[in-house]
């Protein structure tokens, strides 16, 4: 059999020699990174730090398969709807040291995953009701250093496997 006036073998052979250098159909495509962040894989994890950058608002390029997402340090003031929706496999997720007053309800419904939370020295008064309700894998709740007065009810009643809720150095009182 012939192709174009060669045979096939030939071709063939011709393949299976190029074979290593062929690009791979499995692998993933490059990840784009915020701007200014860095994008990387530490011991399994997809990391996406974005510590120390003065940021004001959550860059809206961060990648989908972040497991490690770093937003510490920066002048962060609101944790607005929608900013970190489509990151379904974030397990830890660092927010302190910012200058965070609001946060919008529902805004961790849609990280399944999340195990770690920290959002300690920060400037929150006050937390929306059933805020954790949709993050049932929480370990670590860091909420320390802030200026809480009250919690609502139940806000932890759906965090089994909760180990540490650090709510030291805020302005709470009990009734």
């Amino acid at each position: 059999m012939q192709l174009h006036g060669k045979p096939v073998q030939v071709l063939l052979i011709a393949l299976l020699m190029l074979w290593p250098w062929l690009p791979n159909s499995s692998a993933q495509p490059a990840v784009k990174c915020p701007r200014g962040c860095s994008c990387s894989m530490v011991q399994g994890d997809h990391v996406t730090s974005c510590s120390s950058l003065m940021l004001t608002s959550i860059p809206g390029e961060i990648p989908v398969n972040t497991n490690i997402l770093l937003l510490d340090y920066n002048s962060l003031s609101s944790l607005p709807s929608g900013v970190i929706d489509n990151l379904p496999y974030v397990i830890a997720l660092l927010l302190n040291n910012n200058q965070i007053t609001t946060i919008a309800p529902g805004i961790f419904d849609n990280m399944p995953e999340l195990a770690d939370l920290y959002l300690s020295h920060n400037q929150i008064a006050s937390l929306p009701a059933g805020l954790f309700d949709k993050v049932p894998k929480l370990v670590i709740l860091k909420i320390d250093k802030n200026q809480l007065t009250s919690l609502p009810s139940g806000i932890f009643d759906h965090l089994p496997l909760a180990e540490w809720i650090d709510l030291n150095t805020n302005q709470l009182s009990v009734h």
